[in-house]
């Protein structure tokens, strides 16, 4: 909107300016000193040479984003004549804008055009910096962006030493069926390599993200408490986090069964099962009598042929299930407001069909009987899925596959489980299903006899971006080439060779092998020889 805004001011103002295109505007980040806690000014200041500048958008990082607010924005001599705004973006980004109403512009020159006010949101000793991001544009007359170069300024905080590495924070704990998730922040993940979690004091498992699951744990209810700390890069641990607990269920929620995961190249895919307990309003089931049926509002199974015969029948099969089944929720059509009057009605249903007291009723009677072989199964809503892998949480999901292309390196093994999120909770972990993405291999391979040798010929992977080819000649390294084909002279008549070829990737390995394929040169007597008579010979 702002760009808008600006486009459309600064076409009237076309006329006014005679404008030189230069790529010699620099804008500049002041430096400042602050004590921690206490409030400064930084000035951003621009040299333009030859341009006038009409407006500006500037967009300013602060890093770490974590030590400071930016408070307030003016402007300078430069800019007395701008109107001039800024808003926080979640991410922390400051954006300042500013066009010009009195016509005249920035003049060619140098010097400050805003001055920010700046909070040290923090207690330590630090060096901040504030950069001018890459979107900022200063703009012409008639709303062009010019070319301009920028430079970083520093904000100096006086304050404690900071420790070795901060602790992590925020952690918090919830519990399961055998297990107990955990997720925490920290103020400078880039200063830390990973993190060790520990349930009552004691460590139990170490992870690189900022979440970890607590698994195994006894299948009855108990409480546990977590904390976790920090490993910096130069292999230091911080103090810990603040405690959090949680407390596991003895409640038996079915996993999704079935996990499978299979790679393909830099991606992993795993595919799994709905779990048969998951069971709600409308599903199928089965009666006590072995007929098929369906979940009334109430979690009663019945029999499927009475939601075609009492829903609109005249009588109320409502909240109190009087007949044996409920179908007083919108998923059963409020019952065909059967029950409107008789105080059987749920909220729902009391809005789509009316008032929940009614002083006069004739659409039920009292002469239905109950039906028979109903079985209460309960109401348990799927969700969800909570995809886990090498025991950290990573994606939650409504579908039963996800693909994971995050943080894989090749030929390196990695293991999923899925949970499923119930209403009630979270079931333990599905089976355990692992991969490693592989390179990408050779095909195609075909081994000839040729004369007095053999010729190899194959296609190269997906993508063609391996370095060379690795042949393997009777399952032992051969030879190198970068080709597509090979002639090998090695060989000796009519003895078969068998060869696989490998796609080598500098820096990361050898693919698996592509097909083999298996060849002889013969060497054979002369055919069908003519013999003719002559003058004195044959």
């Amino acid at each position: 909107m702002f760009r808008r805004i600006l486009s459309s001011f600064f076409v009237s103002l076309a006329i006014l300016f005679s404008i030189s295109y230069s790529q010699d505007n620099i804008l500049s980040v002041g430096n400042a000193d602050i004590i921690a806690g206490e409030t400064t000014n930084f000035e951003i200041s621009l040299s333009n040479p030859n341009d006038v500048i009409a407006g500006f958008e500037l967009y300013l990082t602060d890093f770490p984003n974590s030590y400071g607010t930016y408070i307030s924005v003016d402007g300078t001599d430069r800019t007395s004549g701008f109107t001039i705004s800024a808003n926080e973006q979640p991410d922390g980004t400051y954006i300042i804008v500013g066009f010009d109403l009195t016509l005249a512009g920035i003049q060619p020159g140098e010097g400050p055009i805003v001055s920010i006010g700046y909070q040290s949101d923090a207690i330590y000793t630090a060096e901040i910096d504030i950069h001018i991001g890459s979107q900022s544009i200063l703009s012409d007359v008639v709303g062009s962006a010019l070319d301009y170069s920028s430079n970083s300024g520093v904000i100096n905080v006086t304050g404690e030493d900071p420790p070795p590495v901060f602790a992590p924070e925020e952690l918090s704990a919830v519990g399961g069926l055998t297990m107990v998730t955990l997720s925490w922040s920290h103020p400078e993940p880039w200063t830390v390599s990973g993190y060790n979690v520990y349930r009552d004091n004691v460590l139990v498992g170490s992870t690189a993200s900022t979440n970890y699951a607590d698994t195994g744990l006894p299948n009855v209810v108990e409480s546990y408490c977590y904390s976790v700390t920090a490993i910096s890069i130069e292999d230091i641990e911080s103090i810990q986090s603040n405690e959090a607990c949680a407390e596991t269920t003895d409640i038996y929620l079915e996993e999704p069964p079935n996990l499978t995961a299979q790679e393909n190249g830099l991606e992993i895919f795993l595919d799994w099962d709905v779990p048969s307990g998951s069971i709600g309003i409308g599903d199928e089931c089965e009666d006590a009598y072995g007929n098929p049926g369906f979940i009334d509002c109430s979690g009663v199974c019945f029999d499927a042929q009475l939601a075609d015969i009492w829903i609109g029948d005249g009588f109320c099969d409502g909240m109190y299930a009087q007949y044996g089944v409920n179908f007083s929720c919108l998923e059963w059509s409020c019952d065909g407001c059967d029950c409107f009057g008789t105080g059987e009605q749920s909220q729902e249903c009391i809005d789509e069909c009316g008032g929940f007291v009614s002083g006069v009723n004739n659409n039920h009677n009292q002469d239905k009987q109950a039906a028979e072989g109903t079985v209460f199964y309960g109401n348990r809503e799927l969700i969800g899925y909570e995809v886990f892998k090498d025991n950290v949480a990573i994606e939650f999901t409504t579908q039963t596959e996800y693909l994971d292309l995050e943080n894989l390196d090749y030929l390196s093994e990695y293991c999923y489980n899925v949970t499923a999120v119930y209403d009630e909770g979270s079931s333990s972990f599905s089976n355990t299903a692992c991969d490693s993405p592989q390179l990408d291999e050779p095909t195609s391979l075909s081994a000839e006899g040729t004369g007095s040798f053999i010729t190899l010929s194959w296609n190269a992977p997906n993508g063609n971006n391996q370095d060379g080819f690795n042949i393997y000649k009777d399952g032992e390294f051969y030879f190198y080439t970068t080709d597509l084909s090979y002639e090998d002279y090695n060989t000796e008549v009519g003895i078969e060779y068998c060869y696989t070829v490998k796609a080598e990737y500098e820096g990361i390995g050898e693919s698996p092998d592509s097909n083999q394929s298996c060849a002889a040169w013969m060497m054979f007597p002369p055919s069908e020889i003519i013999v003719e008579d002559g003058d004195g010979y044959v």
